[in-house]
């Protein structure tokens, strides 16, 4: 990675914030820095508060010195992890939503299959 700020609307699987950068809120409060990475997680180590994790889809922008979030300093609770992992789109998660994704085919199957059914109840509340 370049020296280059780096915006948000990113796959978080390419973000890898840099250790020692400083990690910035949304409102401007330095929360630490980053301690190390795992997969799509970083570690925030502060001498104020006990490290945690994010997911890097937290982060609004990078560079090699600092890191800001998309997150206020007061929002930041809701997000803290206590280890990485977990998230929907990590393995094993990630191939258990592809099982469950209907093709392009397979979903103007279900629609037209639902139109008659939906038909059919019509149909039926008229004889009623």
């Amino acid at each position: 990675m370049n020296n280059a700020v780096q915006e948000r609307f990113h796959d978080p699987r390419s973000v890898r914030p840099a250790p020692g950068a400083t990690v910035v809120s949304l409102d401007g409060a330095v929360l630490g820095e980053v301690a190390g990475v795992n997969g799509i997680y970083f570690r925030v180590a502060s001498r104020a508060r006990h490290s945690f994790w994010l997911s890097t889809d937290q982060i609004l922008s990078w560079s090699l010195t600092k890191v800001t979030l998309a997150l206020t300093s007061a929002g930041l609770d809701a997000y803290r992890l206590s280890r990485p992992g977990g998230e929907a789109w990590e393995p094993p998660f990630l191939e258990a939503l592809q099982d469950t994704l209907l093709t392009r085919s397979e979903r103007l199957r279900q629609r037209e299959q639902m139109e008659e059914e939906l038909r059919e109840q019509r149909a039926n509340l008229r004889r009623a």
